[in-house]
């Protein structure tokens, strides 16, 4: 299974370098940080193995949408002429409310949208994670394994 190679080889030299290939190529620096590279608007990965198991760290990758941590979940916000609004609550003046919406090709530069509260006819957390589902479909099930190992070694 994925898992298990995933966890058997992450000590692996070359299933780490295939596995950093892997991450590369399905765009996780893009929102996820390892070591000094990467965004932060996901998860920081740098120390993945300490803190996830290999299990919730494959369940994460393909089921993205499944468990997402408060501290990145998004926002939705209605107003009462009918536009929606999802992106990452951010410090606003009183009597607004601000989200920074995602930006596919530079997550830590999404557009900040301010809205004000007499503006607004509903507001709730996002069940959806900005990881898309099915980000993995570009790798095969080898390279899943591989990347799994990469993030489950230590790089610090």
């Amino acid at each position: 299974t994925i898992l298990a190679k995933g966890s058997a080889r992450a000590n692996d030299a070359a299933a780490s370098a295939r596995g950093e290939r892997a991450f590369r190529r399905a765009r996780c620096f893009t929102c996820h940080r390892v070591g000094d590279e990467g965004a932060g608007t996901g998860p920081d990965l740098t120390d993945a193995g300490a803190r996830f198991t290999a299990h919730d760290l494959l369940v994460s990758l393909l089921e993205p949408s499944r468990d997402v941590s408060d501290q990145y979940r998004d926002t939705e916000v209605w107003t009462h002429d009918g536009e929606v609004f999802v992106g990452r609550r951010v410090d606003a003046e009183e009597g607004w409310v601000a989200v920074q919406e995602a930006n596919p090709i530079d997550a830590a530069a999404g557009s900040i949208v301010e809205i004000p509260e007499e503006e607004i006819a509903g507001l709730r957390a996002s069940a959806q994670s900005r990881m898309p589902t099915g980000l993995l479909d570009v790798l095969t099930r080898e390279e899943i394994g591989d990347l799994l190992a990469w993030v489950l070694a230590d790089k610090r």
